[in-house]
């Protein structure tokens, strides 16, 4: 499953001389990649370069041909195949890059359905977990005695579940299980987890009540099972929470993100309620977090969108908030893509006009993939529900007017706040214009990835460095209730 970081909303606002949305297929640039169904994506940068490069998964055409292909970014969105790579192509897939021996490199995790033949000709089925780790250039190798279970039609995530600044595992699909990190990508199944869970399991990791300790959602996508909040002690120690009761799904997904801009992750649930095909109705909801981890329904998202559901969550308007591309089924099995534009407070309208297709059964990323800024989109799937051999992959260009301003994203601390040099050649200073007791700065690049981490204890001025390459991070600034979020051009 795609790597989600709820907490970690690094906003893009632009000016804009237009507010309309304006994006090209690029048929040239996409007919190098594989077009795949029953699979899933990841974007991350595996050389180095500062730019985003791929892994696609999935089914080609037919069952049994499966892929699972690298492909690297010049930087300007041209893609080439890797040849040589060790994956073994799976179907009912996740696949997942995160640095899991804190080596500053993107390794990546697979998990899915694979296919082969034994010596005697006879085929066979297999499911598999696998992690392969990254040299630092791009070249990946499969770690040895893998501890982890196999699964298909599952799911996983990765966050620092026990607080040694590793990142963790948590695997779902006939069963639910925790594999602690030791910090160098060793990894050893947590026992009682108190975690049960019905085949087709969702899972999604945040901070529900805020206390800096990664908290577990997990849900049956069979409706045999309740939805439920799992609070996180912060040594990997879980104890059901009973604030809400959310509702059982039979088909769909959930994802948790910050729809109102309140720093805490809120849920957002797409599929249907109930326990079999016959006795389901619609699930279409927005459940809005207070901050403390309980959860209260507040809007309906206007889609026809039952099952087959994936989800890409972005400000694609520029507006400093997440809108949100949903892909799916709709009750008629008619492949359908809605773009909903955010309110800013987790109400969601259909965005007119997009000239994406509907697609189901793949992925959806939001990602700026030619490296000027603007968010383009990428789709993986099928456009049709009774005929799996039109699997497409499929790449929109983000054409809108557009330009992006060094500065102040969203500051809480007051006007006397100041970030000077902006740009900068990587050194710069923050003034808060008062000493807070604990200042937390956090900065990122543009793809979310942390760089630094630092607490700083009564202090008004901060000296900060960013050794990076040159490009746009992200200074994000937290202290009690308040928050910055600074764009800072490094030269």
């Amino acid at each position: 499953m795609k790597t989600i970081f709820p907490l970690l909303l690094f906003f893009i606002s632009f000016h804009s001389q237009s507010q309309t949305l304006k994006f090209s297929e690029q048929y040239q640039k996409q007919k190098v990649f594989e077009k795949v169904y029953d699979g899933e994506s990841a974007f991350a940068d595996i050389d180095g370069d500062n730019d985003l490069d791929l892994i696609i998964t999935g089914s080609r055409k037919v069952h049994f041909d499966l892929a699972a292909t690298l492909y690297t970014n010049d930087g300007k969105g041209n893609f080439t195949k890797v040849n040589g790579t060790p994956f073994n192509g799976v179907e009912h897939s996740t696949v997942d890059f995160v640095d899991v021996d804190n080596d500053g490199d993107q390794d990546v995790f697979i998990s899915g359905s694979t296919y082969g033949h034994r010596t005697n000709g006879e085929s066979y089925v297999e499911k598999i977990a696998k992690l392969y780790f990254n040299d630092g250039e791009g070249n990946f190798s499969e770690q040895e005695n893998s501890p982890f279970i196999g699964i298909s039609f599952g799911d996983v995530q990765f966050a620092d579940l026990d607080g040694n600044g590793s990142q963790d595992l948590i695997i779902s699909g006939g069963s639910t299980k925790i594999y602690l990190n030791d910090g160098s990508g060793t990894f050893t199944e947590k026992t009682n987890s108190n975690f049960t869970v019905h085949q087709s399991s969702a899972i999604r990791i945040a901070d529900v009540d805020l206390n800096r300790t990664p908290d577990i959602l997990v849900c049956s996508n069979w409706g045999q099972s309740p939805t439920q909040l799992f609070l996180n002690d912060g040594e990997a120690n879980f104890t059901l929470s009973t604030a809400t009761k959310l509702p059982s799904m039979y088909q769909g997904t959930m994802f948790m993100e910050d729809v109102d801009g309140d720093n805490a992750a809120d849920l957002i649930m797409i599929g249907s309620i109930g326990t079999s095909m016959y006795n389901n109705r619609p699930l279409r909801e927005v459940w809005i977090n207070d901050r403390n981890g309980t959860f209260e329904k507040k809007f309906d998202l206007p889609t026809e969108i039952n099952w087959a559901v994936d989800v890409a969550f972005d400000d694609i308007d520029y507006d400093s908030d997440l809108d949100l591309l949903v892909v799916g089924l709709t009750g008629d099995n008619k492949s359908t893509t809605n773009l909903f534009i955010n309110d800013g407070w987790g109400k969601y309208t259909i965005a007119p006009n997009v000239p994406f297709k509907g697609y189901h059964g793949g992925d959806v990323w939001i990602a700026d993939l030619d490296g000027d800024l603007k968010k383009d989109v990428f789709f993986t799937g099928l456009i049709s529900f009774t005929k799996s051999t039109n699997s497409v992959t499929r790449l929109y260009s983000n054409l809108s007017n557009i330009s992006v301003k060094a500065g102040i994203v969203k500051n809480d601390f007051g006007d006397g706040m100041k970030a000077y040099p902006n740009p900068t050649d990587g050194k710069f200073t923050v003034d808060l214009a008062r000493t807070y007791g604990l200042i937390e700065i956090t900065i990122t690049d543009l793809q979310g990835r942390d760089i630094s981490t630092e607490q700083f204890h009564e202090k008004q001025v901060f000296d900060l460095e960013i050794d990076e390459p040159a490009g746009v991070y992200f200074v994000q600034i937290e202290g009690r209730d308040k928050r910055a979020i600074i764009r800072m051009v490094v030269n």
